[in-house]
């Protein structure tokens, strides 16, 4: 039954991940109350950059690249993807062509690439729906082995919103009264899998309570279900959320994370207030990158490299700061290793609440650490 289920709402994970565009942003990402932040070059950084030596050598790019985007145009993976290829542009002297490929929450575009040719003129841009293919039997990909990890580029805290004239005055009010009247307050969902969804489950994990969830098909029409009175709350990605908490629209009521966040004086941070939560981070909607799992290591060295100036270029930057996404610029190892503990935290997350039946440690994920 629970298989079914998750077949059944899968198809819910695309479109709530592409109205964040990832559902958007998700080892520990560098913690920072604001969005702008440089990082150095792979061989500065301490990284390890597989054939950096052979690099300037390999002959690379040789004809023009593409950046496949497994989302449809407007969200967050789309618009980070459209100002880091014109800045790959300027690095390598070569066109890099975007297309959009959605479909299968984001597997659509993912499976495209492992039909390219392995040499590194193939990039693909998508979000931490990559974590949860399997778990959710969306795909047999497994973005770790059949990948390479170029760069994570940033991501978001998720935020509990409500109206204005909620009656729930602080998050504390709010749980107290889901634990009183079970399955009466109600939450928007963007449906399984989705950030959103996680971090209702976390609620209830930590908390206790039966919460009335209400899936949407997007995050935005979670939104528009708050706006109209429809629910009692939903949870947004800390840059989606803000232009309507500064117009006066919705109201945060509190930050799933351990980390500051630039517009968000003064609202709690659950991690502060409530321990259990500190085992599900770091966690949240992120966007990164992959190349072809064959391609070679000095190209591999060579796309980081690249990726690394784009992401510390003006334009970038200036996106970062001016949507209030929290920047990683996290490539080789820290990656990697940010993308594997991102998953184990979800999968095991679903599994253990008996939403998933498939284990994760049968496919090799381990429990994360406490």
């Amino acid at each position: 039954m629970k298989k079914l289920l998750a077949t059944a709402l899968a198809c819910t994970l695309v479109l709530g991940l592409a109205a964040c565009g990832s559902g958007n942003a998700e080892t520990t990402a560098p913690a920072q109350t604001e969005a702008k932040t440089t990082v150095a070059a792979p061989e500065e950084s301490g990284a390890e950059s597989k054939g950096t030596e052979a690099a300037t050598d390999v002959g690379f790019p040789s004809k023009n690249m593409s950046g496949i985007i497994s989302f449809n145009p407007g969200g967050a993976t789309d618009i980070m993807a459209r100002i880091i290829c014109p800045e790959m542009e300027k690095i390598f002297g070569k066109s890099v062509v975007v297309e959009n490929k959605a479909g299968a929450s984001g597997a659509t575009a993912t499976e495209f690439v492992q039909g390219q040719d392995p040499d590194g003129h193939t990039i693909l841009f998508t979000s931490e729906v990559c974590n949860m293919w399997q778990a959710l039997g969306i795909a047999e990909i497994d973005c770790l082995k059949d990948l390479t990890p170029l760069m994570v580029f940033g991501g978001s805290e998720g935020v509990l919103v409500t109206q204005p004239d909620c009656p729930y005055e602080t998050y504390e009010d709010l749980i107290a009264y889901a634990t009183e009247h079970p399955g009466e307050i109600t939450v928007a969902s963007a449906g399984l899998g989705t950030n959103i969804d996680a971090y209702v489950e976390m609620m209830k994990v930590v908390h206790g309570v039966e919460l009335n969830v209400v899936v949407y098909g997007s995050e935005g029409d979670c939104r528009t279900a708050l706006l109209g009175g429809e629910v009692d709350f939903t949870i947004c990605n800390n840059f989606t959320a803000l232009s309507y908490i500064k117009d006066g629209s919705f109201v945060c009521k509190a930050i799933f994370g351990d980390t500051p966040i630039e517009g968000y004086e003064g609202v709690p941070l659950l991690c502060e207030t409530y321990e259990k939560f500190n085992d599900f981070l770091p966690w949240g909607s992120y966007i990164l990158c992959f190349v072809h799992k064959d391609t070679d290591p000095a190209v591999v060295a060579k796309l980081e490299e690249a990726l690394t100036t784009a992401y510390n270029s003006e334009a970038f930057q200036e996106y970062l700061t001016t949507n209030g996404v929290l920047g990683y610029g996290l490539v080789g190892d820290d990656a990697a290793a940010y993308i594997e503990n991102s998953r184990a935290i979800q999968w095991y997350l679903y599994y253990d609440s008996g939403i998933v039946d498939l284990n994760p440690a049968d496919f090799g994920v381990e429990r994360p650490q406490a």
